[in-house]
């Protein structure tokens, strides 16, 4: 082989190679947005809501909650 028909299949080996792997990160990313999609609001129940409701009704608000700087 030529040098040129080389350093063609090599170029294209490599683009190949590129496009496989932007490939197979866009499909673990979009794995990934899945995942968190469902673990983010796949829990979203009216037995929750009433949970949290009770909750701030026991506990209260925190919005009288006042930060004082600390000295070290």
């Amino acid at each position: 082989m030529k040098s040129r028909e080389v350093s063609k299949l090599k170029m294209q080996s490599v683009a190949k190679a590129k496009r496989l792997l932007s490939i197979t990160q866009g499909c673990f990313y979009s794995a990934f947005l899945v995942v968190l999609g469902v673990l983010s609001y796949g829990n979203r129940d009216a037995a929750r809501y009433f949970l949290t409701k009770s909750l701030d009704d026991h506990i209260g608000t925190f919005e009288k909650v006042i930060l004082k700087e600390r000295v070290f």
